[in-house]
């Protein structure tokens, strides 16, 4: 079963959840991942220079729901992948997010809800979805919802979009500052995620 597949069972009018075989997800090198936040001086972005590994993931769907669960689907972004653009910055970055204790941003996607009969899968127009997952930052974590925008960008591959903003008091993080208090870091910070990736039943 193919990922298309996938996509047109989520829209079936079935009450009863089931299981459907384990798909591997190879991520494309046009994904993409940053943080981004702003003190009282100005704007900052980081960018994650990683390459995000193949998974494999195990799905559960409630077709009546337009729900579907998810087992092994986890980002681990290296904290020190993370590149501000300036070595300071970076220093300041790994520092407030405890990387030596806490080398990884995990992102643990637990459930995906769509809008009766829409679906990535079915148009190459922007279609929206409500996800529901599990952030660790700092040795922390907390259930995030965020907003997802996806479409099917050619056979079996698909482009995922979502901006989720955050508190970092929220993970027991402390906003840094520098020189001696002058510049301070607001609290909430943005992680953006693209992600274009293939998926396939899992051999």
């Amino acid at each position: 079963m193919n990922w298309p597949t996938l996509y047109f069972l989520l829209l079936l009018p079935w009450s009863m959840g089931y299981e459907l075989p384990t798909q591997h997800i190879e991520f494309h090198s046009s994904s993409s991942l940053s943080i981004s936040g702003s003190s009282n001086v100005n704007k900052f972005a980081c960018k994650c220079e990683q390459s995000l590994h193949p998974m494999r993931v195990d799905l559960q769907v409630q077709p009546g729901d337009q729900l579907a669960r998810f087992t092994g689907a986890i980002l681990e972004l290296k904290t020190r992948a993370l590149d501000c653009g300036h070595k300071g910055m970076n220093k300041d970055m790994y520092q407030t997010l405890e990387a030596d204790q806490h080398p990884t941003i995990d992102i643990r996607l637990e459930a995906v809800r769509y809008q009766p009969g829409y679906s990535p899968e079915f148009c190459s127009e922007w279609v929206t979805m409500l996800a529901s997952a599990d952030l660790t930052v700092a040795g922390h974590t907390n259930r995030v919802h965020l907003e997802i925008q996806g479409r099917q960008v050619g056979d079996d591959q698909y482009r995922f979009k979502s901006q989720l903003p955050i508190r970092m008091t929220d993970f027991g993080i402390e906003p840094p500052t520098a020189l001696l208090g002058l510049v301070k870091v607001d609290n909430e910070i943005t992680i953006h995620l693209d992600l274009t990736l293939s998926a396939n039943e899992a051999g």
